[in-house]
């Protein structure tokens, strides 16, 4: 288990003073990738090697959203390595050590090479300590949305949105997904299905619908190809 510490800032938080959904996902990502390069097998030496591991599933849980300047501390672990897929925990504690966020998510470790699955090797695996899986009721990988969808305005993929894989990054489908919860609402949950890559220049296609206080969000890349789906359990804005 790996964990860091830190200050809720002001340039991650709401109109209210509250930690905002797409920070709380930079975290846990940030939290990911610090471990690894603590380990030795972080994005320069993942890249020397023409690896990397690709995020293909979040579900996201908040219990609470914490408040501009509170002390947090961020958890992370892998709970299963199993051939190219590795699992991993995420969780947030206040300076109380109550849990007030934790996800479950999927990674593939890719060739980027030949950009193809590959079976994690031994020395990857061993670098890995696993601990056991959070408590949370699994809810499958896959997310549908509904039939029928509202069409939104397409808008540009922005130079902002590209990491250093070359395509969006992971958190930002998040971050423009919330932009449509209504204002009245925040997300309780959040379960994302990564499809598709998409690139700068590629034009983003957003559909919604709202469903027994469910908000999907399907993104498509311009390309005919569905990014992400994106699912918020939505309750009563604080």
């Amino acid at each position: 288990m790996y964990s860091f510490k830190s200050k809720v800032r002001y340039s991650e938080i709401d109109d209210k003073g509250y930690i905002t959904l797409g920070s709380i996902l930079d975290y846990f990502q940030d939290c990911s990738s610090f471990q690894s390069d603590y380990l030795g097998i972080g994005m320069d030496y993942l890249m020397s090697q023409k690896r990397g591991w690709v995020l293909v599933y979040w579900d996201v849980r908040i219990e609470r959203y914490v408040k501009s300047g509170e002390d947090i501390e961020i958890f992370t672990w892998p709970h299963e390595l199993k051939g190219c897929f590795g699992y991993r925990n995420f969780c947030i504690k206040d300076a109380e050590g109550r849990m007030c966020a934790y996800a479950d998510s999927l990674w593939v470790y890719m060739d980027l090479e030949n950009m193809r699955p590959l079976r994690a090797e031994p020395a990857i695996k061993e670098k890995y300590a696993t601990s056991p899986k959070i408590n949370m009721e699994d809810k499958g990988r896959k997310v549908n949305a509904p039939d029928e969808l509202l069409i939104r305005q397409p808008f540009r993929v922005r130079k902002s949105d590209i990491d250093t894989n070359g395509h969006v990054n992971n958190s930002q489908y998040v971050k423009i997904a919330a932009e449509y919860i209504p204002d009245n609402k925040i997300a309780g949950s959040v379960r994302v299905e990564y499809r598709d890559a998409t690139y700068l220049g590629q034009t983003f296609e957003a559909k919604t619908a709202v469903l027994n206080d469910t908000l999907y969000v399907v993104l498509e890349n311009g390309s005919g190809q569905t990014s992400a789906i994106v699912e918020m359990e939505l309750k009563e804005s604080i």
